[in-house]
């Protein structure tokens, strides 16, 4: 019973607004111009290859966007809320800036944050009926995770496609949000996080920095034994240190 309920909201308020799909094609295009700096040309400017990257990462762009704000949607309305997109200007003009300064050595991904909504009637009967800090943190952490996620899939596809500029990228991009999400600055979702639970947001943000550098360089399971063990190390670490009762 529980299920299909649940399967019933995602299908009445899982489609994103007019204003949230023009924002997230700004996000897109700026995403796919930051990720693509670097790829227009071995010796100099090639403007057939420089464009063919561009598109390429701005469609890889759009699905790691859609993976990211999907996860949101889903977690939220599982507990009766409506996430919501909203884009970070500053966010995507200080990727721009710090591209342009770096020559594309320093890509960031900072799109933007998610609101959470009330849905009155899925949250009757819900012992803490409003918003509150934990269940918002809850919902920002599952865009950082998809992003982890896809960047693992991606780097299985490169098992079988070694080389692949499709795949690299997919690899990167998502590796690169996944972090940049967890900043714990507003509004990404890392603050959302911190302020739904201090030790969460450290035990997945060090889960998220770590699994995403050893998938990078190395491989699959390496990165989650690597991830689960600083995860746990880290988060044991930090408790002793600002957490634990003196």
């Amino acid at each position: 019973m529980v299920f299909f309920e649940e399967c019933d909201r995602i299908k009445r308020f899982f489609a994103f607004s007019h204003t949230e799909i023009k924002d997230l094609a700004i996000a897109t295009v700026v995403l796919g111009f930051v990720f693509s700096f670097r790829d227009w040309g071995n010796d100099g400017v090639d403007i057939l290859v420089g464009v063919r990257h561009f598109l390429t990462t701005v469609l890889l762009a759009a699905v790691s966007l859609f993976v990211h704000e999907s996860a949101h949607r889903i977690m939220a309305l599982l507990i009766g809320y409506k996430a919501e997109f909203k884009l970070w200007w500053g966010g995507l003009l200080a990727s721009l800036i710090l591209v342009f300064i770096s020559n594309g050595r320093i890509p960031l991904a900072l799109p933007g944050g998610v609101v959470n909504a009330i849905l009155i009637r899925q949250r009757l009967g819900e012992f803490r009926y409003g918003l509150n800090y934990w269940e918002n943190g809850l919902i920002a952490l599952y865009g950082p995770l998809a992003n982890l996620a896809l960047a693992f899939l991606a780097k299985i596809f490169l098992n079988f496609f070694p080389g692949s500029f499709l795949f690299e990228k997919l690899l990167f991009l998502n590796i690169v949000m996944a972090i940049c999400t967890m900043l714990p600055i507003p509004p990404l979702d890392g603050m959302s996080t911190f302020w739904g639970s201090r030790v969460v947001f450290v035990l997945a943000f060090v889960g998220i920095l770590v699994s995403g550098i050893l998938i990078y360089f190395y491989g699959i399971g390496l990165a989650i034994l690597g991830g689960i063990l600083f995860m746990i190390v880290g988060t044991i670490l930090y408790y002793l240190a600002f957490e634990q009762e003196p």
